[in-house]
């Protein structure tokens, strides 16, 4: 693993991979802090051996900051799922100006069909809806990751309901450990956000194969 500090890696993905400036409603976008994205990165990163012959998924990954993170940790191959095709110009500027558009590859599709079959990548690392105005969209996420049997799957995942995703982990062979606690930094974008910055409780959460 490249040893890159979590500060300089987080600022390295602010100033080269731009936020998500509209984002839809519908699909419950939220830009991916740096310091979280460069946190998942390094977790999935300890999970295997050599990360240089590895590769990674970062699924739902809007302008592909965790997919960058993944690749400057030093991950070979990593594929950026999102389904929003917006989204995709501004992934590949923050890949360009990053050097490591040829490690990354962006593929516009449901995080719900994947084109990936099982074994196909050793980690998954992502920030999926929170659930929150798609109901179960979090589960979704997870169901998909779970089912490519990763070795590790590294989630940004809403606070309070570590014993239900528990739960749905031991279901599928995982088991839970979370990282640490954080307040996600919103802007108001949306209809429904009424103040300029709202902060909620995430937590960081890493499942591992059994």
């Amino acid at each position: 693993m490249r040893r890159l500090r979590i500060s300089r890696l987080a600022k390295l993905l602010e100033r080269s991979i731009p936020p998500i400036k509209h984002p839809d409603p519908n699909l419950e976008q939220y830009t991916t802090p740096g310091e979280l994205a460069a946190r998942l990165a390094i977790l999935a990163a300890l999970a295997v051996e050599e990360p240089d012959m590895a590769s990674a998924l970062d699924l739902g990954s809007g302008t592909c900051r965790i997919a960058a993170a993944l690749a400057l940790v030093g991950f070979s191959r990593v594929v950026a799922v999102e389904l929003d095709q917006r989204l995709l110009p501004l992934c590949l500027e923050g890949l360009r100006a990053l050097g490591i558009g040829s490690v990354v590859l962006p593929v516009n599709a449901r995080a719900e069909a994947l084109p990936l079959p099982e074994g196909r990548v050793d980690v998954v690392a992502m920030n999926p809806p929170f659930g929150v105005w798609r109901r179960r969209a979090d589960t979704r996420f997870l169901m998909s990751a779970f089912r490519l049997r990763p070795v590790r799957v590294v989630a940004i995942l809403k606070g309070g309901n570590t014993q239900y995703f528990e739960r749905l982990a031991r279901r599928w062979g995982y088991r839970v450990a979370v990282e640490g606690e954080y307040l996600f930094p919103i802007p108001a974008s949306m209809p429904k956000h009424r103040s300029r910055i709202r902060r909620i409780a995430v937590e960081v959460i890493v499942f591992d194969r059994e």
